[in-house]
């Protein structure tokens, strides 16, 4: 886990938007035979780092408190593996208890010991602190030698260990439930003398779960719920909404008992609320004790979910009417715009039994909703537009695409008109429900009238999110492959390969699926950032690139779309053919025009690096002339000056217009580069003057035969009409 966490911090470039090319071509190599989930072993690990460390002159690497680790010694052995590789380049610093020796097999690496003694004073303070003048009292202050003692055998059993001093100070000044004799305190000290080794931080938290809920079975229910939808909430939650998420019974009445009070007392040192009221984990290690396995998968990721969903439907069901409008606030909200997340998150095996499934039958699979669905929809469409900002929900990619970027955009394409659950259950891949609609109504739902406000199917929808259950039902009942949105720019092929989903990508194809007429492949794969997605766009394209697609279809503007320095150096490197380095895609731009219009500093130095002219000079051809005279502009300006000019076109995309002349302007063109733009001038100024004498005669003619006044003005917008260099 430590090797996979590194890779994943070295996984950028340098321009910090893609993937190094290590990464990238370690994932396109391997994507085929290997499921999407599937993760790094410690060898590709090891040798994938080795690589990315060594696109850098140095790099630090530091690890702190690995005593904890569960298998320290295999790590330092795949980490001298990685020094040996990376020679100079890797710096490491490694902490941790003297118990684990490092040394012997890290003999270049710096490693720093941490005794118990090192700490001991800063506990010692801390315990002296909260025994003698904290507000907490043990037996109200009446025993000072046992509070003396107290202090003396928690320093002596610490080891540097804080939380475990925390938790039993917890217990020994628990002002809800005190030990009340010194006999009590006494017997308790006893133990703790006689322990041995480090001191066991699970076998305290077992005690405190005990005594938080063993008053009752229903605190402990409800201490169960707080801590499951605080594992899973997608957003932090406060205090009062949790407490109102518990008070809800399952019959839908409220609980006036259960408040903010009641949830700090029954997850005492397990939840700890700062902040903004926000909740959360008291220590790392409050997870890991839910989750180990006395537990036996009570809090897993699966089970916490089903909770909040749950709570989340069971609020709608029975409270959603008194909702006024989007502007809720709490819990109310967080269960209006967060259900549907929770579901998703939930196997198809857990979703079709126990209370979600009734909740969920109740709510969805009715032909169009229950009147809450209704009512949930109708909020969804008055909240449509703030959720629309574009600077929170769609990224509006240059070449017309749009890529979802959190769960606002999910519930934007769930409204549709009338309301159908159909849509929500496309969108968040819930696919036993899309099975039960397409088996009832099949004629109404895959009829291309059926559309969401957004103008997208089903299918659409589900391939947008790369559900590949949801696309495979939905291809089983005869969704139509190719369907697009009004413009003809968006098929389910397009946004699959636009939101980076490969798998889902590569089974529309397989079963006919083809793109927008106005987009390439690669104009599609270009907005995922991914580059192995680029690759399988450039890999499967026909010889010849059809007419009706607007895109350049090289590789190489791909990576310039996706900004991927690394890539771009590569394919440069590789001595690209002058017709493939000078290709002009949309609106007459080169890669090389793209990347300096883009502010790609990066990208244009490499082309600057790389490119060899002689090569170019040899086509001869407009596109060539063009490129060239750029390259040559550019490499005559230093690094301010470049800078500044892809600072310039980034601000200002206007400046397009103008082209090599606005180059020429910011970076002073040479001797040769004025004397073209004079040849430019003067060959420009003869079209002009035929076109003036053309004028004339058709003017004379014009009044010859259409009389005096309407024909100058007719010969005038004819004129016109026609471009300069066609007269």
């Amino acid at each position: 886990m430590i090797l996979r966490s590194l890779v994943r911090q070295l996984a950028w470039a340098e321009d910090g938007e893609s993937l190094a090319f290590p990464v990238s071509y370690f994932y396109q190599k391997h994507s085929k035979d290997r499921l999407e989930d599937a993760r790094l072993s410690i060898e590709e690990a090891s040798a994938l780092l080795t690589r990315l460390i060594c696109l850098s002159n140095e790099t630090t690497i530091i690890i702190d408190a690995m005593d904890e680790c569960a298998h320290p010694y295999d790590l330092f052995r795949s980490l001298r593996t990685v020094m040996a590789g990376a020679k100079e380049r890797l710096r490491l610093l490694v902490t941790g208890r003297s118990h684990v020796d490092v040394s012997n097999i890290l003999t270049d690496c710096t490693k720093i010991t941490l005794e118990s003694h090192d700490v001991s004073a800063d506990i010692l303070y801390y315990v002296k602190n909260e025994i003698k003048e904290g507000p907490r009292q043990l037996l109200e202050k009446k025993k000072p030698d046992l509070e003396d003692r107290l202090i003396e055998i928690l320093c002596a059993r610490a080891q540097g260990m804080f939380r475990w001093v925390e938790l039993q100070l917890a217990i020994f000044l628990d002002e809800d439930d005190p030990l009340l004799l010194p006999e009590s305190v006494e017997d308790r000290l006893d133990q703790l003398h006689k322990e041995v080794g480090l001191p066991d931080l699970k076998a305290v938290y077992s005690e405190i779960y005990e005594r938080n809920s063993r008053k009752s079975v229903r605190d402990r229910d409800h201490a169960t719920k707080c801590y499951r939808l605080i594992l899973c909430s997608e957003i932090p939650m406060r205090g009062c909404e949790l407490a109102k998420a518990i008070a809800l019974n399952v019959d839908g009445s409220w609980n006036p008992s259960i408040d903010e009070g009641y949830v700090r007392k029954i997850c005492s040192n397990f939840l700890i609320i700062v902040g903004d009221d926000h909740v959360r984990f008291a220590h790392l290690s409050v997870i890991e004790y839910l989750k180990g396995d006395d537990f036996l998968g009570h809090f897993s990721n699966e089970q916490s979910h089903i909770q909040a969903a749950e709570v989340c439907l069971l609020f709608i069901h029975h409270h959603i009417h008194t909702v006024a409008d989007e502007t809720c606030e709490g819990f109310p909200k967080y269960a209006l715009y967060h259900w549907p997340y929770h579901c998703q998150q939930v196997s198809v095996e857990c979703r079709k039994k126990g209370s979600l499934k009734k909740l969920l039958q109740n709510y969805m699979w009715m032909p169009y909703g229950n009147k809450q669905f209704r009512k949930w929809s109708d909020i969804m469409l008055a909240s449509r537009n703030p959720l629309l900002e574009r600077d929170n929900c769609y990224q509006i990619w240059t070449y017309g695409h749009r890529k979802a970027v959190d769960w606002r955009t999910k519930l934007c394409v769930c409204v549709s008109w009338p309301n159908i659950p159909f849509f929500t259950a496309c969108a968040f891949g819930l696919e036993e429900i899309v099975g039960k609609y397409l088996l009832d109504l099949p004629d109404i739902l895959l009829h291309d009238d059926i559309r969401n406000v957004d103008d997208m199917s089903g299918l659409m929808i589900a391939a947008m999110y790369g559900h590949i259950s949801t696309i495979q039902t939905l291809l089983v009942y005869g969704a139509d492959v190719n369907a697009c949105d009004q413009r003809g720019a968006n098929t389910a092929l397009d946004l699959a390969l636009a939101s980076g989903h490969k798998t889902a990508a590569k089974l529309l194809e397989d079963a006919g699926g083809k793109l927008g007429v106005r987009v390439g492949k690669l104009g599609a794969a270009a907005p995922s950032h991914r580059p192995d997605l680029v690759h399988m766009a450039h890999d499967d394209l026909p010889e010849e690139n059809p007419p009706c697609l607007g895109f350049s279809t090289t590789l190489l503007a791909g990576y310039v779309r996706i900004k991927s320095v690394d890539g771009v150096r590569y394919l440069l490197k590789c001595e690209l053919s002058g017709p493939e380095m000078v290709a002009q895609h949309e609106g007459g731009l080169s890669s090389l025009s793209e990347a300096l219009y883009a502010g790609s500093l990066e990208i244009v130095k490499g082309f600057m690096e790389c490119v060899n002219v002689d090569n170019i000079e040899k086509l001869r051809t407009k596109e060539s002339i063009e490129f060239i005279e750029l390259l040559r502009l550019l490499k005559q300006a230093d690094d301010t000056k470049l800078l500044a000019l892809c600072e310039a076109f980034r601000a200002d995309n206007n400046l397009r217009k103008e082209g090599v002349t606005y180059v020429q302007q910011c970076l002073g063109a040479g001797e040769s580069g004025t004397r073209r733009t004079d040849d430019h001038k003067t060959s420009h100024e003869r079209p002009i003057t035929i076109r003036r004498v053309a004028t004339s005669l058709w003017v004379l003619l014009g009044r010859f035969l259409l009389g005096a006044d309407i024909a100058p003005l007719m010969i005038c917008l004819l004129i016109d009409s026609i471009p300069p260099g066609y007269i």
